[in-house]
């Protein structure tokens, strides 16, 4: 909060709709929380300010992201570390096979890093600034 009013006192910026990214230990986040030996604390973080609510509003229950080679991904965030949505077979998925995916059925990748999307007031497509 108090970056939004630096913002506003310094530079007249305000926001009336603001959307907020929880910063998932994946990617230079992870490399810079495990150089700071920080990665394991924000993990139990994220995991303990689990809030069921937020969780049942999460990108990777309605939406689905597509890479430009057509692979389908629960999320951005399984997209950017490569853990593609697979069919029964272990395959991953190509948006050509949508439709049978959705008709048999496909579960949702997880990972520790979805705890981002879970934690306080949500994060990702569907998140608050608490």
């Amino acid at each position: 909060m108090a970056v939004l009013v630096a913002l506003a006192a310094r530079h007249g910026v305000r926001f009336n709709n603001l959307f907020t990214i929880t910063n998932a230990p994946i990617g230079r986040c992870r490399k810079h929380l495990e150089s700071t030996g920080a990665y394991e604390r924000y993990l139990a973080l994220l995991a303990t300010s689990f809030n069921p609510d937020a969780a049942r509003s999460i990108m990777c229950r309605p939406l689905v992201s597509v890479d430009w080679k057509g692979f389908l991904y629960n999320c951005d965030f399984n997209q950017a570390v490569g853990l593609p949505i697979t069919g029964k077979s272990g395959n991953a998925i190509k948006i050509d096979d949508l439709k049978v995916a959705a008709c048999t059925g496909a579960p949702l990748f997880l990972a520790q890093h979805c705890y981002c999307c879970t934690a306080g007031e949500g994060s990702s497509c569907t998140g608050a600034l608490a």
